[in-house]
């Protein structure tokens, strides 16, 4: 089966995101991403070509806002993604809405992007602005109503449309991002993420305690876990008695 992939050509966040601070460095490609740092003081890339307005930071009403051309200025352009970095303290985390580019609609996004009565500590959610806004053009808006001290970073980043094939019919792959990791439609369309279940979870990892009481053991044992979805990373640990 056929999926248009978006392809997030831009530099990733990380040490990456230092480098692009330097504000000596002209932005001028059509893929530069623009990347703003909130804490632990405000630092932003330069303005990218696409970007005609300095973004608005208004801690008083708790918002940040980016302003994004019609796609049409841009013909190698499909789409926006934008990534928050944030402190989730289990309030529901930033809200994402837009503005119509004649300022008489507002549109919601994403109600919340973090979790809801759940602490996890630091999180990160990308989100792909859906076309039928950006189409015209318009404000994002990032709301942290009472916690905006909370809001790490904003990124927002040009994406383009690429025809993948994918086998099989579980995944439904909607961003890539330049290091080829890939998001699932759940996971970027702005919706609130169901956690993983599991003995202990912290953010999106999850320990699961596969034997509680001490075993012995003389023989290979083998376990297996059934995965629903991609898996960045896995790794085991045994405890002995003495």
């Amino acid at each position: 089966m056929n999926f248009k992939l978006l392809l997030l050509v831009a530099l990733s966040l990380g040490c990456d995101f230092v480098r692009a601070l330097d504000t000596s460095v002209p932005g001028g490609g059509t893929f530069d991403p623009f990347l703003l740092a909130l804490k632990p003081a405000v630092q932003m890339s330069p303005m990218p070509a696409w970007m005609e307005s300095p973004v608005r930071i208004e801690p008083e009403a708790s918002s940040v806002e980016v302003e994004i051309p019609p796609l049409w200025r841009q013909s190698a352009v499909d789409m926006y993604a934008v990534t928050l970095v944030f402190d989730d303290a289990g309030d529901g985390g930033p809200v994402l809405e837009w503005r119509s580019q004649d300022r008489k609609h507002d549109s919601t996004i994403s109600y919340g992007l973090g979790e809801k009565d759940k602490p996890v500590g630091l999180n990160s959610r990308t989100v792909l602005l859906p076309q039928s806004l950006t189409k015209e053009g318009g404000t994002l808006v990032v709301l942290y109503k009472g916690k905006f001290d909370s809001l790490m970073s904003v990124a927002v980043r040009p994406c383009r449309e690429n025809a993948t094939a994918v086998i099989g019919s579980r995944n439904s792959p909607a961003l890539m991002d330049e290091g080829l990791q890939v998001y699932e439609d759940r996971e970027v369309n702005g919706i609130r993420l169901t956690p993983l279940t599991g003995d202990l979870q912290r953010g999106t990892i999850v320990e699961a305690e596969l034997s509680a009481p001490m075993e012995q053991l003389e023989d290979a044992i083998e376990f297996v876990a059934p995965l629903d979805g991609s898996v960045e990373g896995a790794g085991s640990r045994s405890a002995t008695s003495s």
